[in-house]
């Protein structure tokens, strides 16, 4: 077959890393094979392959002195390794990627989860000899959001993405505090959330209404009134939905009683948020702050102020045992 036609200008360095990939992943016999055409394999991935093809490639990037692939986010490893470990790991169209000197460009985070699970990557796709150049156009698409990937299986029509997103505040394990600046919750966690809490969210955003002022209409608050639904009685949630109205309307053209001041104060916090409620510790600080105020508004106490609790009012493991 000859040897592999590579270009002018590849080191000594890079051509033998290359061969030492090909060996890790046991394809000695066709490393002398044209590069002009990348080749494309489905095989399992061992937990020694992904440490190989892994110290490869920091290798390579302490050899040239730059990074040969985006930063290592270690919450994403862990996600991918928790999908493994419950069995709930699918094969990918998203190859892991190498280029025809050997470097991985795509594919490290899957390369950790392995190392970290001491599991092998069951039918991963692998991409050999392809042009570094490609990096060009890896991951640049438009990236699809959680909800549409679950329209994509027929799941979950009626939710868009403020449903997807307050579905992730009944994601994360029962008790676990601080779950927004945690880790993000994968489309799975999503998925079992919307099956089991979808009365409640959709309860919600439904009481909430089209609201677009600044912080009402948004995850954190949607997820604390679905929270509170599974708590109260069914007789009693329409005092639920009055929260809500009065937090969309300010009480405008309603008669307000002193028992309803947490609802205006917590109105008033919300939309006093000029930069937005984006991180993961501001969006759990709203969401505790709003179970808070729905609290002492359902028992009718009179507070014109809100407060942050160190506990959730409305914690999704007891949600499960009460009203649905």
């Amino acid at each position: 077959m000859g040897k592999p036609r590579m270009p002018d200008d590849l080191t000594i360095e890079n051509r033998n890393r290359r061969l030492r990939v090909y060996a890790i992943l046991g394809l000695q016999k066709r490393a002398y094979r044209s590069i002009e055409t990348p080749l494309d394999l489905r095989m399992e991935i061992t937990p020694g392959m992904a440490k190989a093809l892994y110290d490869e490639f920091k290798a390579a990037e302490q050899l040239v002195g730059h990074p040969l692939n985006r930063r290592h986010r270690e919450l994403t490893a862990l996600r991918y390794g928790e999908d493994l470990a419950a069995n709930r790991w699918l094969p990918s169209c998203d190859s892991i990627g190498i280029t025809w000197d050997g470097v991985v460009f795509n594919g490290q985070h899957r390369l950790l989860m392995s190392i970290a699970q001491n599991k092998p990557i069951p039918q991963a796709l692998v991409s050999l000899d392809m042009p570094p150049e490609t990096v060009e156009i890896t991951d640049v698409g438009g990236v699809r959001k959680d909800y549409e990937n679950l329209h994509a299986i027929g799941k979950h029509g009626w939710a868009g993405k403020l449903e997807s997103s307050a579905a992730a505040f009944f994601a994360m394990s029962p008790g676990q505090k601080n779950p927004m600046g945690s880790r993000k919750a994968s489309v799975h966690e999503k998925d079992v959330a919307l099956t089991d809490f979808g009365a409640g969210i959709q309860f919600a955003v439904e009481v909430l209404g089209t609201c677009k002022d600044h912080g009402i209409g948004t995850a954190p608050v949607v997820a604390a009134i679905a929270k509170a639904y599974y708590h109260t009685p069914p007789d009693q949630r329409q005092r639920l939905a009055d929260f809500a109205k009065i937090l969309t309307t300010a009480g405008t053209g309603m008669t307000l009683a002193p028992e309803d001041g947490a609802a205006l104060a917590l109105g008033k916090f919300l939309r006093s948020q000029a930069k937005g409620i984006h991180c993961g510790s501001h969006r759990q600080d709203v969401h505790l702050r709003t179970q808070w105020a729905i609290k002492q508004f359902l028992a009718r106490a009179v507070r014109g102020f809100i407060r942050a609790p160190v506990d959730e009012p409305y914690p999704v493991a007891d949600a499960e045992e009460l009203f649905d």
